[in-house]
């Protein structure tokens, strides 16, 4: 018996929701923020890396000739991005406050799961992806929603901070 796509991305939501469960609101918040700007970057710099790796674009006649795969790269640079941000970028979020705030996190940690999710598979080459959607439901539904999962974040920021006062935590 061999592990399922569905059970690997059962465990990776239940992973991830439970990580933005600990981190509570203000990391779930500045990991959103990370996935998109990790997403610009992401698109913007996956072409002169994979030009660097497989020789093509050189530094300082410095390059690396290598097979490294487009998916191996841009999902390194996302995840990389991703994480940088979240550790080094020196955002905060405000703390969450009320009864909306374990609903708010679970928001966020879903959303934000499902939008890493959706990228990772929208990274693999279409012959990878198309027998990941084959074997998997969940994948298949993850990538029919796809739009969804880049625009309900966004969402959930606006109508999460709908209620809060912005001057709550300025001292002037």
């Amino acid at each position: 018996m061999s592990p399922s796509w569905d059970l690997f991305l059962t465990i990776f939501f239940v992973v991830g929701i439970a990580y933005g469960m600990m981190l509570q609101r203000e990391r779930t918040v500045v990991t959103t923020v990370a996935i998109y700007v990790s997403l610009v970057l992401t698109s913007l710099l996956t072409e002169p890396v994979s030009g660097f790796f497989t020789g093509e674009t050189t530094i300082s006649s410095f390059f690396v000739n290598s097979s490294v795969s487009p998916f191996s790269i841009q999902a390194a640079l996302f995840i990389g991005f991703i994480i940088l941000i979240q550790t080094k970028s020196g955002l905060s979020g405000e703390s969450g406050r009320g009864l909306l705030s374990p609903v708010e996190v679970f928001s966020y940690s879903f959303l934000n799961t499902a939008l890493i999710v959706s990228t990772l598979i929208a990274f693999l080459p279409e012959q990878s992806q198309a027998a990941m959607l084959e074997q998997s439901n969940m994948a298949s539904l993850i990538t029919r929603y796809e739009m969804w999962w880049l625009i309900l974040p966004v969402v959930a920021l606006v109508f999460f901070g709908w209620n809060r006062n912005p001057f709550t935590n300025r001292s002037y």
